[in-house]
């Protein structure tokens, strides 16, 4: 599950992953707001009133939060706080200049709102120094987990791998890719229906084609090795073509192995395997020939 949800964020569109970003910015931004609003929905207020802090934050109105909230993200965009995602680690670094600029413009507006609509010095440097500690605290922590959670990925998550044919080449394909830590076999694919569920190498046959689409949900990253040699182009062009509207990355065994190829490999697919035309083999004696 855990791992599934890791490699789903990281496949994620740009789009997206900018979208997940800012909304945990604003819940940074806000959370001493929201920690605030809790306290209103618990206690009475001859309670609130013994805790000005509290008072001070609910004073504030949609609008004001709002506005804090724009200029805020505005300038982690003008500084380009959205483009880079975790490259390095450290506390500066994982938050980058966009954000602390914004951590500090943030937290230094509601001082001076705060001081401006009631006068009060020394209760606006509170909730300035308050909302700047929660706000860079919670900022820090949440994007230094969110980058060991994704980092974590290169140290424990192998690429998940389902063999499409369950032959005599499928079998050589899964002893030679057991061997390699950086897959992780879910099992054969098959059209033959006396196979599903017989288990090769303790690997099963999962089912036949149309079981790499409910795979594909729940392994984001799935690649699907074609691992058949007695096929002719046309139905392996179709094949890879019927592949690749379940957007899986595909991969092949060379397609002369067991003949002229004796070496067990993994490559990606060839030219002539996504070409609409059968690949033409020049004629050596014409090439030979000299033309005046």
């Amino acid at each position: 599950m855990i791992d599934s949800l890791r490699s789903y964020l990281i496949s994620l569109p740009r789009t997206q992953k900018v979208i997940l970003v800012i909304l945990n910015d604003l819940l940074c931004f806000n959370f001493p707001l929201i920690i605030c609003f809790g306290f209103l929905l618990f206690l009475n207020l001859e309670a609130l009133n013994s805790l000005p802090i509290i008072n001070g934050f609910l004073s504030f109105s949609f609008s004001e939060i709002f506005l804090l909230n724009l200029g805020s993200i505005t300038l982690i965009h003008f500084f380009h706080g959205y483009k880079n995602f975790f490259r390095t680690v450290g506390v500066i670094t994982i938050l980058g200049r966009g954000r602390l600029i914004a951590i500090v413009f943030f937290t230094s507006a509601i001082g001076a709102i705060y001081q401006f609509k009631f006068n009060i010095f020394i209760d606006s440097f509170r909730l300035s120094f308050i909302s700047f500690f929660m706000v860079y605290f919670l900022n820090t922590t949440s994007r230094s987990f969110i980058y060991g959670f994704l980092q974590n990925k290169s140290l424990n998550v192998s690429s998940p791998i389902v063999i499409y044919g369950a032959g005599q080449a499928g079998r050589e394909t899964a002893a030679y890719i057991s061997q390699n830590e950086k897959y992780k076999i879910l099992g054969f694919i098959d059209d033959d229906k006396k196979l599903k569920n017989f288990e090769i190498f303790n690997f099963k046959v999962l089912g036949s084609f149309n079981k790499i689409s409910k795979l594909k949900k729940n392994h984001p990253n799935l690649i699907v090795v074609m691992a058949m040699i007695n096929i002719d182009s046309k139905d392996r062009r179709k094949i890879i073509s019927l592949l690749e509207k379940f957007e899986v990355h595909v991969k092949t065994i060379p397609t002369n192995y067991g003949a002229l190829e004796t070496k067990m490999s993994i490559q990606d697919i060839e030219v002539e395997d996504v070409l609409a035309r059968d690949q033409n083999i020049p004629d050596k004696k014409l090439l030979k020939k000299k033309y005046i």
